[in-house]
């Protein structure tokens, strides 16, 4: 085959994959793109003051969830709390206190959920820890 052809070809072929993975990273990756309304569904979120936590906490709030904040400072939770119902018109968002990196405060805040609400349909994870 001529240098000139392979060449082109490859240059072509290159050209298509990068539109392709544009539009597929564009359009699908790394983004929820569900709508599902969430009513009636129980949300706990840990590090939902910050960062991703809070951006998931946005999302479940504006799909009506129940969501409850599990964060480690009170400040910063009662102002996420507050900037989370004002973003999402969802006034079903409460705040538990809890450092996770103590065992006590994890039971704690597990046995104060477990009593007050009938189930918990969703747990996020989402807390970090620096060494």
């Amino acid at each position: 085959m001529d240098t000139l052809l392979m060449i082109t070809l490859l240059v072509l072929m290159s050209a298509c994959s990068s539109v392709c993975l544009y539009i597929w990273c564009r359009h699908g990756v790394g983004k929820c793109i569900s709508k599902k309304n969430l009513t009636g569904k129980t949300v706990a979120i840990t590090g939902a003051n910050t960062g991703l936590g809070y951006y998931t906490a946005l999302d479940l709030a504006k799909r009506n969830a129940k969501v409850i904040l599990i964060c480690r400072n009170m400040e910063k939770g009662r102002e996420a709390m507050r900037t989370l119902k004002e973003e999402s018109g969802n006034d079903k968002i409460f705040l538990k206190i809890a450092d996770l990196a103590i065992l006590a405060s994890v039971r704690n805040v597990a046995e104060e959920i477990n009593s007050e609400e009938s189930r918990l349909d969703i747990l996020i994870n989402n807390a970090g820890v620096s060494g």
